[in-house]
């Protein structure tokens, strides 16, 4: 869920700082206009591409790793950080909002059907019960998204600017995508150390 609420928090971001960002390329609003497109276009096709992935390889914890180093990527170059040395360009910003779209998709989509394979898999019962749970812990979820996104972008534009605002919003990610990749390792050990017990002989007591 965590994954979850950082990908709409970027969207929500995204809306709210992306058109002063832009602002001194002295667009017309209706090229301004076509950015959100690319974003809105890239999230929609993007959650059709990443639910058949899932559906694929339902136990997978990759494409919750992949969409979160998309993530990464967009927010490293859409400003960018003021630790690359690159001039913001308007290619540039149509790209990271390319990765925008398809991350966060991709951590929305994967999130939800993680959470509801864990939960399965954890006992709960694979019926309607289950999945009205998830889908409102999600909704939930998506509403905090939704509010903070929006919220944290203009404060942060306001007192530090847009490129050092990616960089709080980088670090957050990089967070959520190390605790991806550690839970990715100690799910895996966690399987070995079961087999590895299955594989035990049962001696009977004398």
């Amino acid at each position: 869920m965590m994954n979850v609420l950082t990908g709409l928090l970027f969207m929500g971001f995204n809306e709210a700082t992306l058109e002063p960002h832009i602002r001194k390329f002295y667009l017309q609003p209706s090229i301004v206009g076509l950015f959100f497109l690319v974003s809105g276009g890239c999230y929609a096709i993007g959650t059709l591409c990443w639910g058949h992935m899932s559906d694929k390889v339902p136990h997978s914890r990759v494409p919750l790793l992949v969409s979160s180093f998309i993530c990464v990527l967009a927010l490293l170059f859409i400003g960018p950080v003021p630790f690359i040395p690159l001039d913001t360009s308007i290619w540039l910003v149509i790209l990271c909002q390319v990765f925008i779209g398809i991350g966060s998709a991709g951590k929305l989509v994967a999130g939800y059907n993680s959470s509801l394979t864990n939960a399965i898999s954890r006992g709960f019962p694979n019926d309607a019960t289950t999945m009205a749970v998830i889908t409102g812990v999600f909704s939930a979820v998506l509403a905090i998204g939704g509010f903070v996104g929006p919220s944290l972008g203009g404060v942060l534009l306001d007192n530090i600017g847009y490129e050092n605002g990616t960089c709080v919003l980088l670090g957050l990610e990089m967070t959520i995508l190390f605790l991806n990749v550690a839970h990715i390792f100690w799910y895996n050990l966690c399987r070995r150390r079961d087999v590895s017990d299955d594989m035990v002989p049962i001696v009977a007591a004398d």
